[in-house]
This record gives C-alpha cells, sequence and structure tokens, in this order.
C-alpha cells in the first residue's frame, strides 16, 4: 500500500487508536477507588417477615440485581409453580399507600409502607382483596381506563400480618410468579434476602466462565491482543493493563432456577481488587448495569460480568480498592488471581488462575484495540466522536443524519455509521423504503442511545404509512419513530429516533393494519348472540372473583406495535377498563365492575404507532 490511500488508512487507524487510549485511560469526575451510596445501606435484618405465599414452598425463579433487558432486576421473584390465584398475605402489618394496574411492568401492583417507612411492592397480581380493590374500581368507573396509579393517604387503608392482600398471577408479565420488592424510605431497592426474607440454600455458587480481556494496545494474553476464555486452574501469561469477566451460576435448594449471586471478589496475591455485592441502587442508576454486562451472542448462556470499573458506573457495592480492578504482571512474575462468589445465605464458590507476566506489544494502529472485542473497521468507516454528527446523502431523495450525544453512551469505545450496504429482507407484511445505514460499536456501551434522522425533500410513493425501526445484530426488530413532520403536499418528510444498540437502521412500510379477533371465554369462540353465563367460583375470605368469566378479543400488529393508550373497549358504548396483554396478544374484559344481566355490545377500536386502525364488535348476553 503506498501514496494517498496508505496516508488515509494510517489517519484512520490513528483515529482509532486515540479513542482506544482514551476508552482504557477514561476517568469521570468521581473517584474510581471506592463507589459508594449517596445515603447509608440499610443495615440486614434476619428473619423478620412471613412469607408471603402460604401455599407454597419458600423457592425464588429470581434474584435481586439480576440481568433483565436494559436494566436490573429490582427485587426477587417468588415461585407459584406455574399456577395463578395463589393467596398473598401480608408480610407484616402497615398500611396500602399505592395501588397500579397496567398492561406491561409490574401489571397489577399494591404498595404496603411499613411502619419505619421502608415499602414492600407485590406485582403482577390477578386479583385484589375487596378493601384494596375498592379505589380502583372506583377509578375505573370514572375513567373507563385499565391504567392506573392510585396513591392512597397513610393510615387510611390498614392491613394486619397475615392479612389477604390479593391473588398472585402474570399481569403485565408471560409466566405467572409473585414479585417482591423491598425498597427503603428513599424508594431505593434493597435486597429482600438480607433484610428478612430467605429460602433453604445449602448450594455453593459455581463459577461457570473466565474470561481475560486486553485493556489497551499493548495487551496481551499469551502473545495475543485477543480476549481469551480459560478455566480454574489454567496458566496464562499476561502483558499489559488486563480485566476479568466471570459467568456465575447459583442456584437454591427448592429450585433449579440458576440465580444471581450476592457478591463476587477478585484477589491478585491474596489482596483484594475488586469486590461487587448487590445490596441496592437507585432506580436512575439502572441503565448502568450495561457498564457491567458484556452480552454474549448465544441467549441460553449466563451473561458476562465485568470485574473491573466502567467510567460511569457508580452503582453502590462496587469497590476497587486500587484503581479500576484492572491488573497488570510484571514481565518473569508468577501471581495467582482468586475469584469468589458467594450468596445471601453464606455459600461460596472459588476460582483460581495461575498468571505469568510477559512481554507487553508493540503500540500501533496495527495491532489496536477497542474495549473488548479486536476491530478493523472498514476504511470507509466513519468514526463517531462524543458530540459528533455525520451526515449523507442516501438514494436520491433521502438525507440520513447520525449524531453522538453526549447522552448517547457512557464514556470509552468507538462508534461508527457505515452507509447502507446489503438489501435486508423486511419483516413479514411490511416492505423495505429505505437501508438508512448500519450503526456499529466497539467497546461503547450505551445509554440513551445515538439520535438517527432522516428527512426527505420529495413525497413517498407508498400505500401504507412508513416508519424508523432497527434490526439489531441479533436480528430483532424494533419501533424507532413514526413520521415526525410532513409539510402540505406530502414534502418535507422527516423521521427522528434514538438507537441504543448497534444494528442497521431502515425505513418500512407498514402493510397491515392491527387484526381483531376472535372473541373468546373459558376456550370457545363466541358469535353475535351467544350467551355467557355467570358461575360460582370458590374464593377466599375477603376476596370477591366477577360473576361472569372474563371475555378475550385476539389483537394482532406485528410491524409497528401498539401502546396500551391507543386502544379503546367499550361497553354498551361506554369506555371500559378492559387489560391489554401484549405477550398473549389479546385484550381481555374482566368484570369487576359488574354489567346488569342480558344483551350487551361489546366494541374494540385499536390504534398502531404508525396510526393505521382495526375494529371489532360483538353482541353477547350475560345470564345469572
Amino acid at each position: 500500500m503506498a501514496g494517498p490511500a496508505a496516508a488515509a488508512f494510517l489517519v484512520e487507524w490513528t483515529l482509532l487508536l486515540v479513542a482506544v487510549v482514551a476508552f482504557a485511560a477514561a476517568g469521570d469526575s468521581t473517584a474510581v477507588g471506592r463507589s459508594a451510596p449517596a445515603a447509608p445501606i440499610a443495615e440486614p435484618v434476619a428473619g423478620a417477615f412471613l412469607w408471603p405465599l402460604p401455599e407454597t414452598v419458600p423457592s425464588l425463579t429470581g434474584t435481586f440485581m439480576e440481568f433483565r433487558q436494559g436494566r436490573y432486576h429490582s427485587g426477587i421473584d417468588l415461585r407459584t409453580r406455574g399456577r395463578e390465584g395463589l393467596r398473598v398475605l401480608a408480610p407484616a402489618s402497615g398500611s396500602i399507600t399505592r395501588v397500579r394496574c397496567s398492561a406491561t411492568g409490574y401489571g397489577v401492583a399494591v404498595y404496603l409502607t411499613l411502619p419505619d417507612g421502608r415499602q414492600l411492592v407485590f406485582a403482577h397480581l390477578s386479583a385484589l382483596a375487596d378493601r384494596l380493590r375498592a379505589p380502583l374500581v372506583s377509578a375505573w368507573k370514572r375513567s373507563g381506563r385499565y391504567r392506573q396509579d392510585l396513591r392512597i393517604p397513610p393510615g387510611r387503608l390498614q392491613v394486619e400480618r397475615g392479612e389477604l392482600l390479593a391473588l398472585s398471577g402474570s399481569t403485565g408479565v408471560g409466566a405467572p410468579h409473585l414479585h417482591l420488592e423491598l425498597r427503603d424510605a428513599s424508594e431505593r431497592p434493597l435486597n429482600p434476602l438480607l433484610h428478612g426474607f430467605s429460602v433453604a440454600d445449602t448450594l455453593r455458587p459455581r463459577i461457570t466462565g473466565l474470561r481475560l480481556v486486553p485493556l489497551s494496545a499493548r495487551s496481551r494474553l499469551d502473545g495475543r491482543p485477543f480476549p481469551r476464555t480459560v478455566h480454574g486452574g489454567d496458566r496464562v501469561e499476561v502483558a499489559g493493563p488486563v480485566g476479568l469477566m466471570v459467568r456465575v451460576d447459583d442456584r437454591s435448594d427448592a429450585g433449579a432456577f440458576r440465580l444471581a449471586p450476592l457478591g463476587i471478589a477478585v484477589r491478585l496475591d491474596g489482596h483484594e481488587i475488586g469486590r461487587l455485592e448487590n445490596l441496592t441502587f437507585d432506580f436512575a442508576q439502572s441503565r448502568q448495569m450495561r457498564l457491567e454486562r458484556a452480552d454474549d451472542p448465544q441467549p441460553l448462556e449466563r451473561p458476562w460480568l465485568r470485574l473491573y470499573h466502567r467510567p460511569g458506573n457508580r452503582l453502590p457495592g462496587r469497590i476497587f480498592p486500587q484503581g479500576d480492578g484492572s491488573f497488570e504482571i510484571d514481565e518473569g512474575r508468577s501471581a495467582e488471581l482468586e475469584v469468589t462468589a458467594w450468596d445471601a445465605a453464606g455459600n461460596r464458590g472459588t476460582a483460581r488462575l495461575l498468571l505469568q507476566g510477559g512481554a507487553v506489544g508493540r503500540d500501533g494502529p496495527d495491532r489496536a484495540f477497542a474495549g473488548e472485542s479486536p476491530f478493523w473497521p472498514k476504511a470507509r468507516a466513519n468514526p463517531l466522536s462524543r458530540g459528533g454528527r455525520i451526515s449523507a446523502a442516501v438514494g436520491e431523495a433521502f438525507t440520513v443524519e447520525v449524531e453522538n450525544p453526549e447522552d448517547a453512551c457512557y464514556r470509552g469505545g468507538v462508534l461508527w455509521w457505515e452507509s447502507a450496504g446489503e438489501a435486508l429482507e423486511a419483516p413479514p407484511r411490511a416492505r423495505v423504503v429505505l437501508s438508512c445505514g448500519r450503526l456499529r460499536s466497539a467497546g461503547a456501551v450505551f445509554d440513551r442511545g445515538v439520535v438517527v434522522r432522516v428527512g426527505s425533500e420529495e413525497p413517498l410513493e407508498a400505500t401504507a404509512p412508513v416508519g424508523l425501526f432497527l434490526l439489531d445484530e441479533r436480528g430483532g426488530w424494533s419501533f424507532l419513530a413514526g413520521l415526525a413532520g410532513e409539510a402540505e403536499g406530502g414534502r418535507s418528510l422527516r423521521w427522528e429516533g434514538r438507537v441504543d444498540r448497534p444494528g442497521a437502521v431502515l425505513l418500512l412500510a407498514d402493510e397491515d393494519p392491527p387484526r381483531l379477533g376472535p372473541f373468546r371465554s373459558q376456550g370457545r369462540i363466541l358469535h353475535d348472540g351467544d350467551v355467557l353465563e355467570a358461575e360460582e367460583r370458590p374464593s377466599p375470605q375477603g376476596l370477591r372473583l366477577p360473576r361472569w368469566p372474563a371475555v378475550r378479543v385476539g389483537v394482532s400488529e406485528d410491524v409497528a406495535g401498539i401502546e396500551e393508550d391507543d386502544i379503546l373497549a367499550q361497553v354498551d358504548g361506554h369506555r371500559w377498563p378492559a387489560r391489554y396483554d401484549p405477550e398473549a396478544r389479546e385484550l381481555v374484559f374482566e368484570f369487576w365492575i359488574e354489567p346488569a344481566a342480558g344483551e350487551h355490545l361489546f366494541t374494540v377500536d385499536v390504534r398502531d404507532r404508525l396510526g393505521q386502525e382495526g375494529h371489532a364488535r360483538l353482541r353477547l348476553i350475560l345470564r345469572p
């Protein structure tokens, strides 16, 4: 390679190497040495609470601060063995101060405030005790909207320890279970397994994976600048700054579910260099999970957890006594690296590596390394600097602008934008209007995401509405934005969305409006004029179930998707608080508000995110 092409190549690699060095050395204005919460962490309390599911053996399907989709799990998941309708009792006396219901997230949820100011939160409930449901039914009657968030003055709804609160369910989520949170007086989640809830657990956490990661252009593992997955007892030659990732598998006695450990510590020759304990966090910090989780292309594997500090991570319980948790071994020196994981019951598992110091590599663009994956971007790649912006013409009529604002990513890593290349296949019932380009990442950790704007000065020749979508690197489609602006006559079109993971950005035409139906109840399809008879169902004292079984209507929208507030359900022309279940793809008419016996008209009108509508109607006779 010679001449201008060689010069351009070296300039590009120099820019990328600068980004790499910035990633390795980047720091925040806060000290890395000891990351601490804004307020003291509550002291653990043992044996304070009654187990809320009296019909089950205490066991968990999920633990505190497990990795979830883009966030930390803020509580523990209590196992209900795939059943709904189990009694949920108050673990302690207190006052009900909040009742919520929504289609997603917590579903139906109750907040119990304790005398000391802490809160217990119970989520995914199927039914509330009569006293708790009364204010909710009043709000449903006033508004006709299912989604509610009611604040109740302290002391108005007192409950005693062991009193029935609700029945367990699966609202807001797919699988039946009871989600339980414990929050302090400042609304920060606490680890319930350290504050009065426990399950039988004699099993040690198992460290199932160890991965060493070069953290600079001169770092080497057995002479190579690539991450290396190793096993306990292995001997590895290391040079330059290196970080460690681990996979940990923990289980309790009563269930085979894989759980997250309480804590992990790393020691080098007996000296602790890093410790992560899942004690508490602030909801505003939840996205910082992305700084600790390293995604893996194998979805069935446990995620990799970084045991070194990434700039921007201010989570409590993260302690790095002498820097950022990375380490270096002098050439010719030997050292032992020890990793220990423990759970809330005190069980501990350990793995060790033998390290040998080697010679550091030669700095240079031919060996540049960013974050945790090697990269050799194409010569046409355009690095996106923090605060930078790239504009390009795409096709004959479109312009694409990509902006990397200050809040797009945490510091470190490299982003670049590639112009549209390969033809991509649209999802079913959609058509590709424009392949805008592809966002690439090497070591970047997204916060709010990169801004992508697409514009056109020409009217679109499309018979269906067009939206901005992301096809991520795992093949998943996400809706980003609908049409943001349109001048008179259909000219000067504009779309704008945030992209928070690498992938291809496209304009898609949604050629299929929402499809509704059929109406069902108790597994059978309902038709105009059908009779739905009331049924006697056993229910615990203090909780009266509806007379008529629920009526469900299928809701199918495969491209743009549907928001809860864009569904209008009515009975006899009056808005009805029907519950949307996006995972089951259906709308549920529940009769907590009891209509009179006789004939009724049920109607559903749905609008998707691009404005297309679907409609359904059914005449049904309710017989006592």
